[in-house]
């Protein structure tokens, strides 16, 4: 995907900017393993294991030239086996923790006793990588709108699946945050082709999506912030009888059997119009 940039402010920390970086790619994107940020001849790397876990290893380049070479080497002499160093073709190397190392509180600590040798810009060049990219369980979706008696289920990168249940809204802990990449892949998947071509084109749409036994749902995607999103609105395989709805039996079919007029079916979103 292609590179954001964003202004972060006069930080101290790199761990900081990492944080920052990391919370707007969860927004837009979900949830990386690895993050990268440029600016002014630094580039600062971010690994985390999982996607539950915080970052744990990180890699420091600087551009030899204005840096305090001597500074920094010191420093990074200091921290032991939390930071490795080299300066290789004009460029200063930093890696936290060194080789064979494994301390991430003692890798973390490293990098803010660097950033201290640091001034670091205001504004930053940052992408991503190693989202989750597993297949949204669409299946198990429905039988959360099931389990949870939800109306819609709102799929948005960087958060996990959303269910509106009474107008209200709850999180779902059927699976994880999920990732631009998934929710693309979802639309793809469940999308007659001339709506998917029409949301690559036009960059929305919407269609019915049928999961058998378990209802339908009129599904919309589109893209907002640059990113994929998915909302379905639930609607179930058995048409309810006027009986079930609570309503004039009597009354209805008068009204349906009207050839001349018009009926109007009005209310708030969720106010049982369909």
């Amino acid at each position: 995907m292609a590179e954001l940039v964003a202004g972060f402010g006069r930080q101290k920390s790199l761990l900081k900017v990492a944080a920052m970086t990391d919370k707007e790619l969860r927004k837009l994107r979900g949830v990386p393993r690895h993050l990268r940020v440029t600016a002014d001849g630094l580039e600062f790397e971010a690994e985390r294991p999982d996607y539950e876990k915080d970052f744990e290893r990180f890699t420091l380049r600087l551009a030899a030239a204005g840096a305090d070479a001597a500074g920094l080497a010191e420093a990074a002499r200091d921290l032991g086996d939390a930071c490795e160093h080299h300066a290789e073709n004009g460029t200063l190397t930093f890696v936290f923790p060194a080789a064979g190392a494994g301390n991430a509180q003692a890798a973390r600590d490293a990098v803010e006793a660097i950033s201290l040798h640091l001034t670091l810009p205001d504004v930053w060049r940052f992408d991503g990588s190693m989202y989750r990219a597993d297949p949204v369980d669409v299946e198990m979706l429905f039988k959360g709108l099931l389990q949870y008696k939800a109306s819609d289920i709102h799929l948005t990168p960087g958060q996990k699946p959303i269910f509106r249940v009474d107008n209200k809204i709850a999180v779902s802990e059927l699976m994880g945050v999920l990732s631009s990449a998934q929710i693309h892949d979802l639309i793809k998947k469940i999308a007659p082709a001339k709506y998917y071509e029409k949301f690559q084109q036009h960059n929305q749409t919407s269609f019915s999506y049928h999961q058998t036994g378990l209802g339908y749902a009129r599904a919309s995607a589109f893209i907002k912030r640059g990113a994929p999103h998915l909302t379905f609105r639930y609607l179930p395989e058995k048409v309810p009888s006027f009986d079930d709805l609570h309503m004039p039996a009597e009354i209805m079919e008068k009204l349906a059997k009207t050839h001349n007029g018009l009926v109007l079916i009005a209310g708030m979103t969720g106010s049982g119009k369909t």
